[in-house]
């Protein structure tokens, strides 16, 4: 967001003013939430709008060790909402703070009646239809995603214009929320969990047998609504010029190879290059990819570096066979690699030779 563009600001949404650190921070005296960050970066002459616009839900833990869980009906947050939608029409920019709280991702344990996971994986209450009707208003809308867990949004993700998935970032979120919102600090975080489209997708993990995800649901892809491994910059990333030492080598040599990454944006930033392996044929069913290297490179605008992996295929492509030991098994593998795991732009194949025999 280009502060020198903006006059206002609408903040809005139950985790605005949020100080959740999630269940297990340290504790600290203070905690700047999303409000209170946006609130200090920005110029006086910009106007900051703030309501909560709706709750999430109200999670309350008895001394008899029941659990309950109070949701708002939505005909008692038209108000509240109405007001939100209101500060969105009169701002340049609305930025949605949504999510969950601790309390409403927390784990059930088996004593009776204390109740803590959830059956679905929507925004509680009436968030999504907060969301929804400020984006209705026409402006420039930023969703900010903050809790412990996946939430599965695709409506709301193709409708936004930006989204900011935090999960809990500590003492400091406002100002690490802040800083990327207004581009202090170029984001170059990747997802170390797949985001599903719905419950009913599970289990959705980027590392599946080979096959599993060339099924197709009715209603939607089978594919992650962001896959592990994702995250955008403000900055473009190009990917080149493979090279490796050689193409077949023993199970007891390295597989060496680099690959060219060049900032062609205009922003100085980083990116994660990843390198995932595909092992053609084994004796028990593998994964149809796996993450084994990764490295991340910050670069100038215009600048280039060549990336140099090493893969050890008895430590990195070793799995537990059919006699239940941890071998690898000679063939062909292939290296994958990409900014995701849904995003491979370089594909090469390698050999491993059987043992000699005595």
């Amino acid at each position: 967001l280009d502060l020198r563009k903006i006059n206002s600001i609408a903040v809005v949404g139950p985790n605005a003013a949020s100080i959740e650190t999630g269940g297990y921070s340290v504790k600290n005296d203070h905690v700047v939430s999303i409000l209170e960050g946006i609130k200090k970066s920005v110029p006086a002459r910009i106007k900051v709008h703030y309501t909560e616009g709706c709750k999430i839900a109200r999670v309350e833990r008895e001394r008899n060790g029941q659990t309950t869980m109070t949701v708002t009906p939505l005909k008692e947050e038209e108000n509240s909402i109405q007001q939100a939608v209101n500060l969105a029409r009169v701002s340049d920019v609305a930025i949605v703070c949504v999510g969950g709280t601790a309390k409403t991702s927390h784990e059930a344990n088996f004593s009776t009646g204390f109740k803590g996971d959830r059956s679905t994986l929507g925004l509680l209450g009436n968030q999504e239809e907060l969301v929804n009707r400020i984006i209705a208003t026409g402006k420039p809308v930023v969703v900010v995603l903050m809790g412990g867990k996946p939430y599965a949004i695709p409506r709301i993700a193709e409708k936004i214009d930006a989204l900011l998935n935090t999960f809990y970032l500590g003492q400091q979120t406002g100002v690490a929320v802040s800083n990327v919102l207004f581009g202090k600090v170029n984001p170059s975080g990747k997802l170390s969990i797949s985001f599903p489209r719905s419950s009913g997708q599970l289990p959705v993990y980027y590392s599946q047998r080979r096959g599993a995800f060339t099924k197709d649901y009715l209603e939607e892809s089978s594919k992650p609504l962001f896959a592990f491994g994702y995250g955008l910059s403000y900055s473009t990333f190009e990917f080149s010029d493979f090279k490796a030492e050689k193409d077949t080598v023993s199970d007891k040599e390295n597989y060496r190879f680099n690959v060219q990454l060049k900032n062609t944006g205009n922003y100085s930033g980083a990116e994660v290059v990843q390198v995932y392996y595909s092992d053609l044929v084994a004796s028990v069913s593998r994964p149809e990819k796996l993450l084994v290297k990764f490295k991340k490179v910050f670069l100038e605008p215009g600048e280039a570096q060549t990336i140099d992996f090493v893969i050890h295929p008895a430590e990195d492509l070793s799995f537990t066979g059919l006699d239940y030991t941890k071998k690898v098994e000679p063939g062909e593998f292939k290296v994958l690699i990409g900014n995701s795991s849904d995003n491979i732009l370089i594909e090469r194949g390698f050999y491993i030779l059987p043992k000699k025999k005595k």
